[in-house]
């Protein structure tokens, strides 16, 4: 991940200065080379490995429903799945099936301290279909307004599966829908160490990167609930190592027609995705920074190039929605919730609220906002994040030596959503005086250049010490995610005060699975996580203290900007 003569990488085990050949051994024997697109050291897959089996956990940890809008998700995924189709904007009724279940999980009561005692037996937990027979009270389901990518995905998945085990009870189909999210979301780790790698940083700190996401649980809350936010994060994520290449001067077509696909997918799935055509206009800008005004041909064909599979594949359905429905996102949002009495509009104070609860939406408030980590712990970690971010930025980057204008561009993304946010947020606030849109959750398309800038801008302040950066945040993954669970253990399972054996025994007996597959399921997480520690390991230990006085260059392929 670092020049071969960096004193960093000539003593680490998995590092790989030369981009053909593999760190780990891996390769095989001649000629039976995996695709560049999946080489990686050990490392990186044990945590990838780490990373789904804690984002496993959070499926089980959280009652059913216990995410926002988890139900109505359900619902449209369920509905394809059944059918086939995806309703129009304004023509879904939520299915009596999904409304009778909730009350078999106590959604009404927050799904509040549920006991070991009141678990419906497994055996005994109908399904959608059963629970279909008997009317409802009814309830508008409003997310048609989204694009159905996600529910296309989830409901085929599950429809294919349901052909191999049957009808499953619902709690089990939720639980296989929170699986889909998962697996959406898995590539992360690897992702960013792409990223990492076109960058040139030293292994310990694309390790660290890697590891960032594990310590927000609200991250890993939300990668493991039913909800279209996951295939809109892993497009952005997918389309940041094409940013970089295309910043750094490569506008062949090959790259332009694939981000314009990622691009599709993206725009398939939810609006928010809009940041990735901004961000592709914003390499596109730099590339006109650093070559000049001969490059505006090659930028004008790259451009309209990107533009094809973009609109095909996504773009197209915004466009529908303007020329149909008069407005890009047409909501029955405002049908639905009556307006809040109030006086004068107060922005000052509707922006200072706007700041607290979205940031400390960030890091972890959990289901309904039901439960959450400890507001200091949060108002720290926002702190730090913010302090890492500004410091990979300014000044010059001696670990890496990267360019001014790539870590601008990796910042980009995260004052893109959260203009996208605010937009949505207050337009919400003036309109009927409701404080709606104020998650976290919306941000997190940015988290994986974000990851890089904060372990970057975390090596640049600890200098020396930049080698342990990585166990550094493994142990703040601990400490959070030890706070999450103890928050969700706390408000969710067993009765006020009861035993941890008590609220254990709880929330196996709720879970969608068997308690011995559970506990299987444990046993191996441990022993990956130990390996995944291991490895870690090992790549801090044998990569030497990092140089921070003198700027250790990569071969440059761009202008200094």
């Amino acid at each position: 991940m670092t020049d071969d003569k960096s004193p960093s990488v000539a003593s680490d085990p998995v590092a790989d200065p030369h981009p053909d050949d593999l760190s780990d051994g891996s390769e095989g024997r001649a000629g039976s080379r995996l695709p560049e697109s999946l080489r990686a050291p050990r490392v990186v897959w044990w945590v990838v490995a780490l990373h789904v089996v804690v984002l496993g956990a959070y499926s089980i940890l959280l009652p059913t429903y216990r995410a926002p809008d988890e139900p109505l998700h359900v619902d449209l995924a369920h509905h394809w799945s059944t059918d086939f189709d995806y309703p129009a904007w304004d023509d879904r009724t939520t299915a009596d099936g999904v409304i009778n279940s909730l009350f078999q999980v106590r959604f009404p009561g927050r799904s509040a301290h549920l006991t070991e005692d009141e678990a419906l037996p497994k055996d005994e937990r109908a399904s959608y279909e059963q629970l279909d027979e008997a009317e409802s009270v009814g309830g508008v389901n409003q997310l048609p307004q989204h694009p159905p990518l996600y529910y296309i995905v989830a409901g085929t998945a599950e429809r294919a599966v349901e052909l191999v085990i049957g009808d499953p009870d619902f709690q089990l189909e939720t639980w296989f829908y929170r699986l889909v999210s998962i697996a959406i979301v898995a590539p992360l780790p690897l992702v960013i160490w792409k990223a990492s790698r076109r960058l040139g940083l030293p292994d310990p700190v694309a390790v660290a990167a890697m590891l960032i996401p594990l310590a927000i649980p609200q991250y890993l809350h939300i990668g493991a609930s039913v909800n279209n936010d996951s295939l809109q994060y892993l497009a952005i994520w997918l389309v940041m190592p094409l940013v970089l290449h295309v910043a750094g001067g490569d506008l062949t077509r090959r790259t332009m027609i694939l981000a314009g696909v990622v691009t599709g997918i993206g725009l398939f799935a939810k609006a928010f995705a809009f940041v990735i055509p901004a961000w592709m206009a914003c390499a596109l800008v730099l590339v006109l920074l650093r070559r000049g005004r001969v490059a505006v041909p090659q930028v004008v064909r790259a451009g309209l190039v990107y533009s094809v599979p973009t609109m095909l594949i996504g773009g197209w359905w915004w466009v529908r929605n303007m020329v149909v429905h008069g407005s890009l996102m047409p909501t029955r949002y405002f049908d639905m919730v009556e307006p809040v009495p109030r006086g004068e509009l107060d922005i000052v104070d509707y922006m200072r609220r706007w700041m607290t609860d979205t940031t400390g939406r960030l890091w972890g408030d959990f289901g309904y906002f039901d439960t959450r980590i400890p507001s200091t712990v949060s108002d720290i970690a926002t702190i730090v994040a913010a302090v890492a971010l500004v410091v990979a930025v300014v000044g010059r980057d001696r670990v890496a030596d990267t360019k001014l204008g790539d870590r601008l561009l990796l910042l980009a993304p995260l004052p893109l959503l959260m203009a996208m946010q605010l937009q949505t947020a207050l337009g919400t606030y003036l309109e009927n005086g409701h404080y709606a849109a104020l998650q976290g959750r919306y941000w997190f398309g940015a988290l994986a250049p974000c990851a890089i800038l904060i372990a970057l801008g975390a090596a640049k302040a600890l200098r020396s010490f930049a080698r342990w950066l990585p166990l550094g945040i493994l142990a703040i993954a601990v400490v959070m995610n030890g706070l999450a669970v103890s928050a969700i253990f706390g408000f969710y399972w067993g009765e006020p005060g009861s035993a941890l054996s008590a609220r254990l025994r709880s929330m196996i007996a709720w879970a969608p699975l068997p308690g011995e597959v559970i506990g299987l399921a444990a046993a191996v997480g441990a022993v990956v996580g130990v390996v995944a520690v291991v490895e870690v390991g090992r790549v801090v230990l044998h990569a030497g203290p990092l140089d921070t006085t003198e700027a250790t260059p990569v071969e440059p392929t761009t202008a200094p900007v």
